[in-house]
């Protein structure tokens, strides 16, 4: 795998006690799940202080940085796959976990500009 693509996520928060986000996420080929075990990346979402006491305020941002290509199991290079993500929230003192959302990637780094 070579190369990096990169793809800004958001979390509103829905309550004034939401206290952190987390983002965790992993990739896999079209149609196939991800290793959450082995693979997956956990990264704190800050909130957006763009907008200090506005509507951004209630914004959580983070750029997740993803392969350009990835390898599939039968060993060829891709640069369409799934990104595979949910969201954990502390809240009020205790976590919960949003739904797993999936969502195709190309990044445009396609075979040819992969190295031999």
């Amino acid at each position: 795998m070579s190369g990096e693509y990169f793809v800004e996520k958001s979390y509103w928060d829905d309550a004034d006690d939401v206290e952190a986000v987390t983002i965790h996420y992993a990739w896999s080929p079209v149609g196939e799940l991800p290793d959450w075990e082995n693979e997956k990346v956990t990264r704190f979402m800050p909130k957006d202080r763009s907008n200090e006491g506005g509507v951004a305020s209630r914004r959580r941002v983070k750029v997740l940085r993803l392969p350009a290509q990835i390898v599939t199991k039968s060993g060829d290079r891709t640069d369409h796959y799934e990104l595979h993500h949910f969201f954990e929230i502390c809240q009020g003192g205790s976590r919960h976990s949003s739904p797993r959302f999936t969502e195709e990637i190309v990044t445009g780094a396609g075979e040819d500009d992969a190295p031999p």
